[in-house]
Parts: C-alpha cells; structure tokens; sequence
C-alpha cells in the first residue's frame, strides 16, 4: 500500500480527492430537491351515497397531484386522510402514479340517523423513500356527503283500532253524525266520521311519506281518502233501539309502493237515540269473597249527545264496612301492617315494648289513656339526626294542660326534654334537642302545629319525619308545615340518663328504671302531662323516614277502591284517591277517555274473611261547558257492591304426642324436636261444637267439606304448662332459617315462646317444626308439657290447644337390673304406639331390641333346662288333656335360676304362670286370653282420656307376650 500510494501521480491524487469531496456534496444537493412540493387537491368536493352501499359518488372526481411527479414516491400519492372525529367514511388510493382514488362509506351507514356529513380531507404523498420518510400533505379540502335514502320501512298505523260511534235519528236511515266521539265534523257524504293514520320511518320524503289507503273489507258502506279520513258512502243499518257495530279494515301504502304489514281495524259504532248520563253499567254487583280487584263498570259510558263539554269531573265513593262500622285498620298490629307493606325496616313498637308484653296471642293493639296511667320503657332511644316517628291517635280537647304522647327526659328531674311530642290546645309539639358532642351552638328544637285533627275526637295517622335540622309533619298523608320553630341548645346526651315514659312525661328523681304500665301513685307521683286520649302502633324507625308510599300504603283500608290503569291514562286524565282510598277522582276533557279511565275503577276487599253485606257505590258527575252553551246535568250513580260471606275457618293443629326422649338427647345442646311433624291445617267450620270433637273427626269432617283453606296466621304460642321454665337448665329452642327470620319475630320468656307476624300458615307450620325442647338436670327430669295454639285476626279465629306431653326415660342413667331390662320395653312399645317423630321411634326401638335380646337369652336358658328333661323321658307321649299334670317333671339338678327378690311379678308383668314355667307355658300360650282382653280395655279407656294407658306408664304391653317354644327339634 505504501509503495501504490507512493506510484500515484500528484494529478491522479487531485482527482481522487476531488471525488471524494464532490459525491458528498452532489447528494447533499439531491436530497434537497426530493420531494419539494406538496400535494394539490380540489378545494370543495360534492357527494353523493346511498345508505345501502358503499362508494361515495364525488363532484369532482378525488384526484390528488403533485409536481414532484413524476419523481418516485415523491411525486405519487399514497393515502387520503378524512378528518373529523367519528366520520363514517374513508378515502381510498386507486392509483398512486395518477393520484386517483375514491370515498367509502363505512357500515353501518343510516340516513333515518342522519342525512348529510361535511368533514375535511387532505391528500398525502409517498415521501421521499416510500416509508413515509418526510411526507408531505396537502391542504385541507371539504367534503359534502348526501346518505340517500333506501325504502326498507312500511307504513305502521299509529293504533291498531279505531273507534267511533254514530248516533241514528229517530225516523229515517240517515245516521246523525253531527257529533261523532271523536269530535269530527259530520255529515252525509262529506261528513268525516274518523282518521285513520299510518307513519313511515324512512328518511325520504318518497319513502317516508303515506301516499294513499284503502279499505280492504268488500261492501262496506264508508270510504277513505288519501289523508285517511274515513266517511259514510252508503246506508247504515238501524240501531233498533240498540248498538249496533260495523268493522272493516283499513291499510296504506308508502309513495314506494310498499303496503303497511299491519293493518288497522276500524270499528263504528251506531247508537240508539241519545241519552245523557252515564250508560251500561248495573246497580248490583256480586263480590265473592277473596275475589280480589272487581271492576265496578267494566261497561259504562258517559253520553254527553251533542254536548261538547269543556271539562268533566267525576267522584267514585264506596262505602266500606257493615252496619255504621268504618274501615277495620286494627286487624293486625301496626308493625304487622308495616310488613305488608314493605316499611317495617328499622321499625320498632315502643308501645308495644313498654307495655312489658309477655307470651299470650294479640287480642287488641289500642290502648285507651285517661289520665292516670302510662307505660316507661327501660331503654334510651339514642335517636340520631335521620328517623321516622308514627302513631295512630284520637283526641279531643283536653283544657289547658299539655298531654304528652311520648316523652324522653332527664331522670334527675331537671325538666330536660331529648325528646317529646305533646298536644297542647288542637296543637301538636314535637321537641328534638341534639347532643352537644354532635352539634354545637344553637339549634331547631321545638316545632309547632295548629290542627283542628288533634282534637276532633277522630281517628288520624301522625307521621313526623326528622332529617335534621328539617323536621316534617304528615297527618293522614298530607303534609302540614310548622307556623312556628323555635332553637335552644344542644345537650351533654353522655352524661344524662333518661326515661323513656309513653303517655305521660317523667318529672320526678329516682335511679330505679321501670318497664311496665304504671298508675298514679307510688312511682306514678313522679310523672306529669298524662294523655287523655287513645294510641295504637307508636312506632319509631331509626335511621329511616316514611316515604309517601309507606304512609299511603298504612292508610289504605283492606277495603275500598283500587285503580291501575295509571300507565294507561288519555291525554289531560287525572286520577287521585282520597287518604282513605274510599273516594275515587276522575277529572278530565274527553268523554270517550274519562269513560275508558272510569270502566278500570275496581273494588277490592283484601281481607281473607271480609265482613257480609252490601257497599253502597255512586258516581257524581259534574260537566262544564263554554260559556255560550248550556251543560246537561248527569243523573247520578247508585249501585251497591254485595260481599259475599267467605267461610270462616277452623284452625287444627296436630303433631306426635306423647314423646318418650332419652335423657342424654335432652341435655344435648340442640335439644330434642318437639314437633318435626307439626301439621297447621285450616277448614271450614261445620259446627259450633267443633272444638269438641276428637283431631280425627275434625279432620275427616274438614276434608269432606273441602279443606285446604290457604289464609294468614297473625301469631302462634307455645306455653309450659304447670310451672314456668327453670332458666337455670330449661328451655325452648327455635332457629328460624333466614327465609322466615325476616316473616316472623320471637318473643320469649319464662312462660315460653311467641312467634308473631302475619305470614301464611305454611309458614308458621315451618317455623314451629323447628321447635325443640333442652333440659340439662339429668337428675330431675319430669314428665313436662306444652300446649301449642295459633290465631288469626287478633283472637277472632283461634285454634284448637294442642298438649304435647314430653315423658324423658331414665334408664340410660339408672344402675341395671332384670326389673330394668323388663320395664323399658314397656315404654318403647308404647311410645310407638304414640305415633311419635322418626328420630325419637329410631332411638326407642334399639332400645326395644336390646331387651328382647336379653330376654331371649334368659329364655334359652330355661329352654336348654327343659330339653335335658324332655331327653330323659323320651318313651312319654301325652295323649290329652287329662293326663298334662305329672306328665313332664323338672330335672333341675343342673339348672340354676336367680329371682330377684326385691321384684314382683306383677311390676314386671310377667304373670305366675309364666314364672312357674308350667305345661302351657311350655307349649308357648303367654297371656292368657282374659288378661289381654283385660289389657286392651285399660288401653282403650287410656287413650280416651287423652293419656297413657296405666298411670305412670306409657304402656303396659311388653314385647315378648307372643313368644312361643319351638320345640321342633326335640325328641321325646
């Protein structure tokens, strides 16, 4: 290399340098001039597609240039860039070389969505190596779209039926259609008699548009237009003096010549001539019991003739109950009512816990006050800002002194009100003072009401709804404001102790709690503001306020008037019910749909077993006209709704008793099941002497007359008899699974169990199967009983009292003994005899077992002592019954048999001939037959009783009486 170097020529030298220098530069120099132009397309571009395809027909063609062509990549043209965000088309590159290309519509392309686009577009060039390396694009152009439109929808009739009715004259065949329902202008020929309508969803107005339609039904004596309108175009057929119905069918078609897949109907309607008032409705309607919603004029029409009224008003009342008895809202506890309703969450019946309620089925749920008594509960009610507090009250005027209706004060006597509500002078006052660990300075505390409901003597609901500092008073539903509220400060709520007292407020100073109704004296001295007045269903929710919907839900009666059509109401029709439900109110323009509104009024009776009779039922109605005519008067309404009498029913419980458990399963921490079995049935009462009767005959007599009756339970009781429950080691069990836990609520005490909540029978016969019995002094057990009883309807329907008799066995606890061995089958024959539960019979037949088999083994001894006997005397054959006695003699030199001394044959109820072992016995006759006729008389006379067969024992047969010798084997 070094000598080349050295053989090149200084002019050969330059050149090569000068190569070196110059090819850098020359590249320099033509990359600058690649790609120095952008690409050029039309400012404004017009377009045209169809929502069914894809190309975008352009004006002008898309056609990109660039000057750089015809230089590669530079001067080609590689992508059209549309812009706008969520624009439904692209552009296409048809010819790089040239700069054509096109724009597609994407799918999904809607001209009834939208019918016209305008976006940008710029045209992009291939850069300077094909890779996009230093592309440039265009300027930004604009594209004008037009979706045109494809006929894919028919015509669809706005509703399937039309309807309208013509009035006839008099005299003649020519119909009066001056003044058809549909408020149409009439007459013969050129008198409309209705529209009919039919709507297109095409975007075009070629497709989208209705050109035409036609009635399809031959004969008819009407025709149609291509705006719809329907007219008479020949003879109509008389009324005689009746409606009479004509229908034919009508469709359309598009200006696309595509027919509506649906026709219409089209019904008129030719009436007699005109009456005003209200048309085809009776004034007897038969109501069944349990009939539920009964429409009261499923027929009925308002004729206003040539009327055209301006507005119409109509009032429904029914009268509820029988016999001046108003509507029954105390068949069940409030807190019952709230569950039916949905709204007894967070609830709880103070009333009801300060009353110290103990164990006996619900007769009545109003307390009456007249000053001289209240009930305290032995509980804060530590209220926060958000509760509801409701109570049920009548009051008339008491004077000039506060009565309280529940009041929580400071027990040291300091006058200090947390909570109160009071009436005072047809005022109500309600305080609420928050604690100051809560919210400091000063507050809202006291609210004040003017209401002529507080003392008019009438039974009213009081809602008062506290979100606070706002604080709501509602009375039977309607919402009354404060006229005046006044603020004091909060309270050390942790450091003072109240009492809670319920009709009457706590003034005195003691440090003793009380729960329970007291009257004045003693510790009544130190209470003050007594009610006079009735309550029923104090209830307080915590956390929760009464919606408008709960409260109209606790006022409606279980009989009145229903409506739920609501949906389905015309166009300016306003219905609203009264608190009450009893009272119905129809306001509205149109007759034709203020009668449509009025045929959906029902009557309903929600009670299982309502009360017998008629309901009166009438409609006021009240038209008003323009002022330059003159309004008819509608006669009003009187019919009368007649409920029938649902049979009243016999409630019958029924289980396995007596049950004979073992000791060690009582001690068990589940207890032992008192009632796996439990049967709650319901059937018609045939007698009044029913509850006389034998569980059998009720029974047969109720399947016979159709039981089966399904209704609710109200509560059911199960009761210790003799003595109260030894909490120190007795008790009743009942887990509830969660499916009625949230049905049902327990109460429990030394009396026994409460299950109470309205909840049908079969859920009441669940819970009560769960009922076991625990009794852990081993040492003491005694026969104990129970007695079960359910009611409905606060005491109105009680059942029948089930006894069920617990009888525990000691013998897994007392020391064996053949006197034992012989008595325990005893029980467990007759406790099967009983009819007991499957787990406790499974017990009591191992039982039985275990003895029979000790019992054999004795027996076989016997048996073998008689066989050495027998195989001595083998030539002696008896020949009758004269020659029995000395025919056999006993060789007992090798046998040995010990008796208890101690144990008689008579308790072991084994008779003397068997313990003799003489021939009959031998030969396997047992009892005698006067002794198990004997027996079975005891027995029979036991089970008339009500009770076991011999006192103090469950049985007296024994399961080895039909044991015989099998002596087939023997010799003699």
């Amino acid at each position: 290399m070094r000598h080349a170097a050295t053989s090149l020529s200084p002019s050969r030298l330059l050149f090569t340098l000068g190569i070196l220098v110059v090819v850098p530069s020359s590249r320099s120099l033509g990359t600058a001039k690649v790609n120095r132009h952008k690409p050029w397309i039309e400012e404004l571009y017009h377009g045209v597609v169809t929502e069914n395809e894809e190309e975008v027909l352009l004006s002008p063609p898309l056609v990109a240039m660039d000057h750089d062509a015809p230089t590669p990549y530079a001067g080609e043209i590689c992508g059209f860039r549309v812009l706008g965000a969520g624009t439904p088309f692209e552009g296409v590159v048809v010819n790089s070389s040239t700069g054509e290309g096109v724009l597609r519509a994407r799918p999904g392309l809607d001209c009834e969505s939208k019918t016209e686009y305008e976006f940008g577009i710029q045209a992009l060039d291939c850069g300077e190596d094909g890779q996009h390396r230093r592309q440039r694009k265009s300027h930004r152009a604009t594209v004008r779209v037009q979706v045109q439109d494809v006929n894919e929808f028919v015509p669809k009739f706005t509703q399937p039926v039309y309807e309208v009715t013509l009035l006839k004259k008099e005299t003649g065949d020519e119909p009066d259609t001056s003044e058809p329902e549909n408020k149409g202008s009439a007459g013969r020929g050129d008198a409309v008699v209705l529209r009919v309508e039919a709507t297109d969803g095409d975007c075009s107005p070629q497709f989208g548009q209705i050109c035409g339609y036609e009635i399809l039904t031959p004969g008819s004596p009407f025709s149609i237009d291509m705006d719809g309108n329907v007219r008479v175009s020949g003879l109509l057929p008389d009324a005689d003096g009746s409606e009479r119905t004509m229908e034919f069918i009508v469709t359309a078609f598009d200006c696309g010549k595509r027919r509506a897949q649906r026709d219409a109907i089209v019904r008129i309607h030719i009436r007699a001539p005109c009456r005003h008032g209200w048309q085809g409705w009776s004034d007897t309607i038969e109501y069944p019991a349990g009939g539920g919603a009964l429409p009261l004029f499923p027929g009925i029409a308002l004729e206003t003739c040539q009327t055209s009224p301006t507005s119409l008003q109509a009032s429904v009342a029914v009268e509820t109950g029988v016999g001046g008895r108003t509507c029954d809202r105390d068949t069940y506890s409030e807190l019952s009512r709230r569950r039916l309703c949905d709204a007894a969450s967070g609830a709880v019946e103070l009333l009801q816990a300060a009353s110290n309620h103990s164990s006996k089925l619900p007769s009545s749920s109003r307390h009456h006050f007249e000053g001289s008594e209240a009930f305290m509960l032995n509980q804060a009610l530590n209220l926060s800002g958000a509760f509801s507090l409701s109570v049920w009250l009548r009051h008339r005027s008491g004077g000039d002194a506060r009565e309280a209706i529940i009041c929580e004060g400071d027990r040291t006597g300091t006058g200090i009100r947390k909570l109160s509500l009071f009436l005072h002078e047809c005022r109500v006052i309600f305080s609420f003072r928050r604690d100051v660990i809560e919210q400091g300075g000063s507050h809202p505390a006291d609210f004040y009401w003017k209401l002529e409901q507080a003392c008019d003597n009438e039974w009213h609901f009081y809602v008062i709804n506290v979100d606070y500092p706002a604080v709501t008073l509602l009375v039977d539903g309607v919402s009354y404001d404060p006229y005046q509220v006044s603020s004091d400060w909060p309270i050390s709520g942790a450091d003072l102790e109240t009492q809670v007292v319920i009709g009457a407020c706590w003034q005195g100073n003691s440090s003793t709690n009380h729960t329970g109704r007291l009257h004045k004296g003693g510790e009544a001295a130190q209470l003050g503001d007594y009610l006079y007045g009735e309550l029923w269903g104090l209830l307080l929710r915590s956390g929760i306020r009464d919606s408008r919907r709960d409260i109209a839900c606790l006022l409606a009666c279980q009989e009145g008037l229903d409506f739920s059509a609501f949906d389905s109401l015309g166009r300016g029709m306003k219905v609203h019910f009264n608190p009450t439900q009893s009272v119905l109110t129809l306001e509205g323009d149109d007759p034709e749909a203020f009668s449509r509104t009025l045929r959906h009024a029902a009557y309903l009776n929600s009670r299982f077993f309502p009360s017998p009779g008629p309901r009166r039922v009438t409609i006021s109605t009240q038209l008003t006209c323009a002022p330059d005519s003159t309004c008819p008067s509608v006669p009003p309404v009187s019919a009368y709704v007649v409920v029938g009498r649902a049979p009243e029913p016999q409630l019958w419980i029924s289980a396995a008793s007596p049950l004979a458990p073992e000791a060690s399963d009582l001690a068990a921490p589940g207890g032992v099941p008192l009632t796996p079995a439990l049967r709650i049935l319901s059937f018609p009462r045939i007698n009044s002497d029913i509850e006389a009767q034998s569980e059998e005959n009720n029974m047969a007599e109720g399947e016979r007359a159709g039981s089966g009756l399904a209704h609710n339970l109200e509560a059911c009781e199960v009761l210790a008899q003799g003595s109260t429950l030894a909490s120190q080691y007795e008790e009743l069990l009942l887990l509830l699974p969660s499916e009625l836990a949230s049905m049902l609520t327990l109460h429990s005490s030394a009396e026994g169990l409460l299950i109470d909540g309205v909840a049908p029978m079969a859920v009441y016969q669940q819970a009560l199967r769960h009922l076991a019995y625990r009794n852990t002094n081993l040492h003491h057990l005694t026969r104990r009983s129970f007695v079960i009883r359910c009611t409905e309807l606060s005491g109105r329907f009680l059942s029948n009292d089930f006894v069920l008799e617990v009888n525990p066995l000691h013998s897994a606890h007392l020391p064996g003994s053949p006197s034992h061995l012989i008595a325990e089958p005893r029980l467990a024959s007759d406790a099967a005899d009983s009819n007991v539960g499957s787990s406790t019979t499974t017990v009591l037949g191992i039982s039985a077992v275990v003895v029979v088999v000790a019992v054999c083994v004795v027996l076989g001894a016997v048996t073998l002592g008689v066989a050495r006997v027998r195989a001595t005397q083998r030539g002696i054959v008896r020949t009758g019954a004269e020659g029995r006695e000395g025919e056999m003699d006993w060789d007992d030199s090798g046998l040995t048999i010990t008796v208890n001394p101690m144990e008689s044959c008579e308790e072991t109820g084994i008779s003397e001939d068997e313990v003799g072992l003489d021939e009959e016995s031998s030969e396997g006759e047992g009892y005698g037959e006067e002794e198990e006729e004997e027996e079975e008389e005891e027995e029979s006379r036991g089970e008339a009783e009500g009770g076991p067969g011999r006192e103090g024992h469950l049985g007296s047969s024994t399961p080895y009486a039909q044991l015989e010798w099998d002596d087939s084997t023997l010799s003699y």
